[in-house]
């Protein structure tokens, strides 16, 4: 898990914008991040799927305005022991 969270930091960090990243082994019921530590309301994605290289989805919140980003990731496996899905 720590590769992929690495492996997804990193191409966030490729956008010269977003310095203060951190990619987060998420499990359904854990909190997300609302704002940004300026408190802007963060922009949202939707879960993402990370196939092929991964069976893994990500969610991230971000703001352009101050370069940060926090992205949630969780694997296919704690999905599915979860009871979880990325459309729901």
């Amino acid at each position: 898990m720590d590769s992929l969270l690495q492996d997804v930091v990193e191409r966030w960090r490729r956008v010269p914008l977003y310095q203060d990243v951190e990619a987060i082994d998420w499990k359904p019921g854990d909190p997300l991040v609302r704002s940004c530590p300026r408190g802007c309301k963060l922009q949202d994605s939707q879960w993402n799927s990370l196939l092929p290289r991964y069976d893994a989805y990500q969610r991230t919140r971000f703001c352009r305005t101050h370069g940060f980003a926090r992205i949630y990731v969780i694997t296919g496996p704690t999905a599915g022991h979860h009871g979880w899905s990325p459309h729901e």
